[in-house]
């Protein structure tokens, strides 16, 4: 799915016509990635909170050298409001606000989730399966690995800033590989600097 970013006409368009030419090529190549496997179940009230990202695909709409918090808050009917927040440096580099309702089959178990932002982003289509798949939470509730079905987009979340040494990342490392993400392109996150780097 083509992302618009508000108030960036360039990036906007270049995120459009970079989804069609992928589009293309999926048919062209006969791409069939298969649906995305989540956990069970999560529990709203615990996955809330402050996630560091520890390490990303790269995004379009995200400039590389950025690292990311998102932050989850339990609305009511159901919703979790969504503060994304991304960061170069000493300096805020983007915010944008947005919620997550259960995507359709999804609504006890929360693992698939269609998460939309505000602004002209409101208009983006999601598909029924959603657009923000959970494929791996600890019990904790201090690690998680979530995914998009198409495999264009990958965070690891953390609640620790120097969590991507740790075994629990690796092993969800070890899941994304399974599931079809190119994890060799990975971004990971220092915290130290607020930038981002290749992963080794």
């Amino acid at each position: 799915m083509a992302e618009l970013v508000p108030g960036d006409p360039i990036r906007t368009v270049t995120n459009v016509v970079k989804g069609a030419v992928d589009k293309i090529h999926d048919l062209v190549d006969g791409t069939d990635h298969g649906p995305l496997a989540t956990v069970e179940s999560i529990d709203p009230a615990r996955y809330s909170g402050l996630w560091y990202e520890a390490a990303r695909l790269p995004l379009t709409f995200q400039k590389d050298e950025t690292v990311s918090t998102a932050e989850y808050t339990v609305k009511s009917d159901g919703v979790l409001g969504v503060l994304n927040s991304s960061y170069l440096g000493d300096e805020v580099d983007a915010t944008i606000e947005g919620e997550a309702t259960p995507a359709k089959g999804a609504e006890e178990t929360f693992a698939r989730l269609n998460v939309r932002f505000g602004g002209i982003l409101r208009f983006i289509p999601i598909a029924d399966e959603g657009n923000y798949f959970i494929m791996a939470v600890d019990d904790d509730y201090q690690n998680a690995l979530v995914g998009t079905p198409d495999r264009r987009c990958l965070w690891f979340l953390s609640r620790n800033q120097n969590s991507w040494t740790s075994q629990t990342m690796q092993d969800f490392r070890g899941v994304a590989t399974e599931s079809g993400f190119e994890v060799a392109n990975l971004l990971v996150a220092n915290w130290d600097t607020r930038r981002t780097g290749a992963a080794e």
